[in-house]
């Protein structure tokens, strides 16, 4: 991650080609020692991944926890954590009841976290009436957060 981070600072961008995990990585170093512009590009990065749901679906459950808590940590961009329950509460939803999820953001100590991801399910179930009900949130929470083409806010 460090050889990544002077890159950055040599060229001023970022490989199209980077991982999730370096990505996390920049944006974690970028957050520590206050680089906007590299956060920028690295939440832009992270949130055009997690608009597709293949790729969400193929991430283990570690790593997604991971991301949740680093989403928690970044001091920048509060809807960039916001994006990532709603990735999850999306295409992973089953997470809530992962043990190895649950536990990887209580041993980070991020409860407060873990307890407002918590919430967005409960929310979530008081609402729903019917299956056509349910789809009508989803669809309109998604357009809410990601915009109707999906890269709302993303550089």
């Amino acid at each position: 991650t460090f050889d990544l981070l002077l890159l950055y600072f040599h060229t001023g961008s970022l490989d199209s080609e980077l991982s999730l995990e370096s990505l996390m990585g920049l944006l974690e170093l970028g957050n520590k020692y206050l680089l906007k512009h590299l956060m920028a590009l690295c939440m832009a990065r992270i949130l055009r991944l997690l608009a597709d749901g293949d790729f969400v679906g193929s991430l283990t459950a570690t790593l997604m926890a991971d991301l949740l808590i680093l989403g928690g940590d970044v001091n920048a961009c509060g809807p960039f954590k916001f994006k990532i329950m709603d990735a999850i509460a999306s295409f992973k939803a089953y997470l809530m009841h992962d043990a190895a999820f649950l536990n990887r953001i209580v041993s980070a100590k991020s409860t407060d976290l873990l307890a407002h991801f918590l919430s967005i399910f409960h929310q979530r179930d008081l609402f729903y009436e019917s299956v056509p009900k349910k789809r009508k949130i989803q669809c309109e929470r998604q357009d809410a957060l990601w915009g109707k083409h999906g890269m709302r806010d993303v550089p």
